[in-house]
């Protein structure tokens, strides 16, 4: 490897380190998760009326224990941030007879779809990127729309018991009026050429993840006099509650290869293999939180100044295989120019099975004691569909930059309205 390849893959190690996550430390989904209390809201009643007796309540919903599920577990996806392919825009071989690197003639190619192509036996290529994600939705719903009702935990005695307590009626219903989650993704990939057919790359995200959430709780008491209140001494039934958060760190460390076979049929092809590393928290949305593996095939071919291109794989979880996605890629990149091309891709993934999430709904006595618990298992099936227009120019000698966004087709999983992208790739 080249000195200044060497340097450059050694600058993107140093600071995967250097930003590595540190265990302890409350995460971002945390914090979200025990916003409303992570078994729901407990109030001490010390109620006026001597008919109703002191207890503990806790009020608490399936729903509100299934936002810690999908909190816990859509940050994997929220973490999954656009990568670049790891050939830029262009490519070399090895002339023996010359001695010298030629250009291969062509397209500049696509931006994140995979190409079949390789950087050259020798040469390097670097690439530098930023996304900016805001997320929306989780499943076609507004993230600041979602609402949940609490139900008061039976106490003191069974609806079917003849001591059942009116009050146990009694429900909280909690509005989230703000869910701000933004990313601001910075992408260093390199590239090396180990041969003309076998490229190798290290991908490294660094990302600041911001996240600003406030909800309104409200008691609604059912018997007169009412009995629950957040704050007793004032008989306060309405309480806003917020948390507000950031964190700055590394996404996922990605090692791909690829290897580059003879073209079939006119058609470029290749086979690669990508290893995600876990080094990104998913606590706090940045990381996928397993190591995965992605074998993938890609294919493209020019047809005068259209480039068509395609790619697949699987990204494999070993620790739980029901996490495994289909990814797929295709599209065109038109040569407008010779130094421009207009690209645009389709962009998805998909589970191969509904991922199953269980978490424990407890139950609690009048002491506040848990006295039993009921699981409740949410499955999850994200299909994950982008149109991705784009445009790329030579700028100058090797040196391409890229200008692209990320346009959902679905609403399924945690969507953004879209994905502004940018970046430059240079070899060397």
């Amino acid at each position: 490897m080249s000195g200044r390849g060497a340097a450059v893959l050694a600058g993107l190690v140093g600071s995967f380190l250097w930003m590595a996550p540190s265990a302890g430390a409350a995460g971002l989904v945390d914090k979200l998760d025990g916003l409303f209390g992570q078994t729901g809201i407990t109030l001490d009643v010390q109620p006026i009326n001597p008919a109703f007796p002191p207890h503990t309540a806790h009020f608490q919903s399936a729903s509100l224990q299934q936002l810690g599920i999908l909190t816990s577990t859509l940050s994997a996806e929220a973490a999954d941030f656009p990568a670049i392919s790891t050939a830029p825009g262009f490519t070399y071989r090895y002339d023996e007879k010359l001695q010298v690197f030629e250009p291969v003639t062509g397209s500049l190619g696509p931006i994140f779809v995979e190409r079949p192509e390789t950087v050259g036996k020798g040469k390097f290529e670097f690439g530098l990127s930023y996304a900016y994600v805001d997320f929306k939705q989780l499943n076609g719903t507004d993230l600041d729309k979602l609402n949940f009702t609490l139900g008061h935990n039976d106490c003191c005695g069974g609806p079917n018991t003849p001591d059942f307590p009116a009050f146990e009626d009694d429900t909280i219903t909690v509005n989230l009026e703000k869910f701000k989650l933004t990313s601001n993704v910075i992408t260093l990939t390199g590239t090396y050429g180990l041969t003309d057919r076998f490229d190798v790359n290290l991908l490294l995200p660094v990302v600041h993840t911001d996240m600003d959430v406030r909800g309104v709780a409200t008691i609604k008491n059912t018997t007169q006099p009412p009995i629950h209140f957040f704050e007793n001494a004032t008989q306060t039934i309405q309480q806003v509650r917020s948390v507000s958060d950031n964190h700055l760190g590394v996404g996922d460390l990605q090692l791909r290869s690829k290897y580059r076979l003879d073209p079939i049929a006119g058609f470029g092809t290749a086979v690669g293999l990508t290893f995600r590393l876990p080094s990104g928290s998913q606590d706090n949305f940045q990381g996928f939180g397993d190591f995965t593996l992605e074998p993938f095939a890609v294919t493209a071919r020019d047809f005068g100044p259209i480039n068509v291109h395609a790619s697949t794989g699987f990204q494999i979880d070993p620790q739980s295989l029901d996490r495994t996605r289909v990814r797929y890629g295709g599209g065109v990149a038109w040569q407008a120019l010779d130094r421009v091309a207009i690209v645009t891709d389709i962009i998805g993934s998909s589970n191969i099975t509904s991922e199953k999430e269980t978490i424990d709904v407890p139950t609690f006595d009048q002491q506040g004691n848990v006295i039993s618990s009921q699981p409740v298992t949410t499955s999850l099936h994200a299909d994950i569909v982008d149109v991705v227009p784009g445009i790329k120019v030579n700028i100058a000698g090797s040196a391409v930059a890229f200008f692209s966004a990320f346009v959902p087709l679905n609403d399924s999983g945690l969507r953004a309205s879209f994905i502004p992208t940018g970046g430059v790739e240079m070899s060397f």
